[in-house]
């Protein structure tokens, strides 16, 4: 079991490399989350459907938006690029989704999400 946990030179991964991967699982799964839910509210208001069935669709998506957010999580290089893209495509959800709510826009003018 400790053999399967050494790297290719036969030797444990080192604590940096540990830091590493523990801070884009935490970037991929909780900031995905984050993003997920921030686009959903915003899909379910945008979406020109019933309440219930914009947010349904809109949560439907949210599995593709959280799953595609892990996915990226481990595929850039650098801890700026995999934070600053999760917290800048939510922080851009979150200020559209602001800016909906302020001018009363959105499919579901009368009180939806």
């Amino acid at each position: 079991m400790a053999q399967a946990a050494r790297g290719a030179r036969g030797r444990a991964p080192s604590p940096r490399y540990r830091l590493d991967v523990a801070s884009r699982a935490v970037a991929g799964i909780g900031g995905g989350y984050a993003l997920s839910v921030l686009v959903t509210l915003l899909l379910a208001r945008l979406l020109p459907l019933g309440a219930a069935d914009a947010g349904l669709a809109a949560t439907m998506g949210s599995f593709t938006i959280h799953a595609i957010a892990i996915i990226w999580a481990f595929s850039v290089r650098g801890q700026a690029r995999v934070w600053g893209g999760i917290a800048g495509a939510a922080a851009l959800a979150g200020l559209l989704l602001i800016v909906i709510h302020e001018i009363g826009g959105g499919a579901q003018m009368g009180g939806g999400l």
